[in-house]
């Protein structure tokens, strides 16, 4: 619109496409897609099981669904973790978000693993 002659449609165009990015953000869901592509593209390397758990309660969800791809040796560390992290509902209502609910969901349905070492992690 600048380019145009026509700048008093500049502000209200930004507006839109600000809209319409933040949406697409959210729709794509970024720490989820992440998780995903992590955990189903791992061609025999090694995945970092406590940076995918750091990515937020977007990630948890699809972190919990594919448990079994964890080594058994990381396993039990990072159920502890997530289940500390997600389990336990902490403030509230103005404080809800949908992902932290979907995380607590899928942390309440973990396991827990007795007697491993608990995680330093945050």
């Amino acid at each position: 619109t600048v380019v145009r002659g026509r700048p008093h449609g500049a502000a209200f165009g930004s507006l839109v496409a600000a809209v319409v990015a933040l949406g697409a953000l959210n729709l794509i869901n970024p720490k989820a897609t992440i998780a995903r592509y992590n955990l189903t593209h791992q061609n025999g390397r090694e995945i970092d099981f406590a940076h995918l758990a750091r990515l937020g309660g977007d990630a948890v969800p699809i972190l919990a669904s594919q448990i079994q791809l964890v080594p058994e040796a990381d396993r039990c560390r990072l159920i502890t973790d997530l289940r500390r992290r997600y389990v336990p509902v902490t403030g509230d209502w103005r404080g809800w978000n949908l992902s932290r609910m979907r995380a607590h969901d899928a942390a309440t349905r973990l396991t827990p693993v007795g007697g491993c070492p608990r995680s330093t992690a945050r």
